[in-house]
């Protein structure tokens, strides 16, 4: 294993495009709301209100505003339309190493520890990151093949416990129902307070 700085590995080249000089083009756009929802957004030139970023498939978007989040995101190519990214991203970009490996290294408490170190920004969600001293940062680099096998381990980790967590969700609907049918809804409610004690 290899340590490099971030901006040793990033190969991203800043392209900018202004989506309103086309209003009719469908544009993909990588907002930080929609990151939420882990899919980007389609809209028109004349619906998107400032210059983007323009960001390829395998780029990798760490969010400046408010980084204790911690918003990851790697660009997937879900249409045939241009994608771009909101300029509250930082684009990663590294042919040589596995995206989503980069990803999982970014998502780490480590990565995000010094995410939170030298922010500009008056306080709470108004705080940025700096890219200038993220470029910085410390990346550890492992062979292809090994970056490759990682990724095949947390992802298959990463949906087991996303299954898990919609068996209990839906195991919590249940018997919340059931609670309902045999109680009402009006004692279902005093459990809940009950239980938030």
């Amino acid at each position: 294993m290899e340590i490099k700085q971030l901006r040793d590995i990033n190969e991203y080249s800043s392209k900018s495009v202004n989506p309103s000089k086309s209003p009719d083009t469908i544009f993909e756009v990588y907002s930080v709301p929609s990151h939420a929802d882990n899919k980007p957004e389609y809209l028109r030139g004349d619906e998107i209100g400032s210059t983007k970023a323009v960001v390829e498939e395998g780029d990798i978007l760490l969010c400046k505003i408010n980084p204790r989040i911690n918003r990851v995101w790697v660009v997937g190519k879900s249409s045939e339309y241009l994608s771009v990214a909101s300029s509250e991203w930082i684009v990663v970009r590294s042919t040589e190493n596995n995206p989503e490996y980069l990803a999982w290294y970014f998502r780490s408490d480590k990565f995000k520890a010094r995410m939170n170190t030298g922010l500009t920004g008056i306080g709470g969600s108004l705080t940025r990151a700096q890219p200038k001293r993220v470029a910085e940062y410390p990346v550890p680099i492992r062979d292809r093949k090994e970056q490759d096998e990682i990724v095949v381990i947390l992802n298959n980790v990463y949906k087991i416990i996303n299954s898990r967590i919609e068996q209990l969700e839906k195991l919590d609907n249940l018997i919340k129902s059931r609670f309902v049918e045999m109680f009402g809804g009006e004692k279902l409610k005093r459990l809940e307070i009950c239980t938030n004690c």
